[in-house]
């Protein structure tokens, strides 16, 4: 999902696009900014958030954002975009519409973004470029690893091992956003 955030970029009152992707079981976090939510940014923000986790998940879940989806055509059936589809036929995974109006099937996404936003993003970070603000995010994406999980018995870096067990492997073939 994408929220934004307010940052000071080279010393100017900036918003920028934070894109956040989460393993629900693990609970791990990632996110990255982009100076703003284009195809470009969803697609790199993938490949950014399939290296830090270590494969690709089986399926995503999405909301019916016009990045992917080209028109919808039943309850869950969608026609996505060509970028999309690129995406998708390079990672092999499954994409998960959320109903129209339904933002609540993806809730904890949409919690997350409100997360990173409080927890990694205050004080407003103060950041020359854009490379030094998502090394700061990942930075922080790696510190929540060793937070845990509330009702589990571990920390998310150890369910992450787990999970990541369960992923597809990243592709020989590096992929062009």
């Amino acid at each position: 999902d994408f929220g934004h955030a307010e940052i000071t970029l080279d010393g100017v009152p900036a918003k920028v696009a934070l894109f956040v992707m989460t393993l629900p079981y693990s609970d791990a976090l990632f996110c990255c900014s982009f100076p703003r939510e284009c195809t470009e940014a969803f697609l790199e923000g993938h490949r950014r958030a399939f290296d830090y986790f270590g494969g690709v998940p089986r399926r995503i879940s999405y909301d019916n954002s016009k990045i992917a989806i080209a028109k919808i055509t039943g309850s869950r059936s969608r026609e996505v975009t060509r970028e999309f589809q690129r995406l998708r036929s390079h990672f092999l995974f499954e994409a998960h519409f959320c109903l129209v109006r339904r933002a609540n099937e993806k809730g904890h996404v949409e919690n997350l973004v409100g997360y990173a936003r409080r927890n990694f993003l205050v004080p407003v970070p103060a950041v020359p470029n854009f490379e030094a603000l998502n090394e700061g995010l990942l930075a922080k994406c790696r510190e929540d690893l060793q937070r845990q999980v509330r009702g589990k018995p571990t920390g998310k870096a150890d369910l992450l091992a787990e999970e990541a067990a369960a992923l597809v492997p990243l592709p020989k073939q590096a992929f062009e956003a």
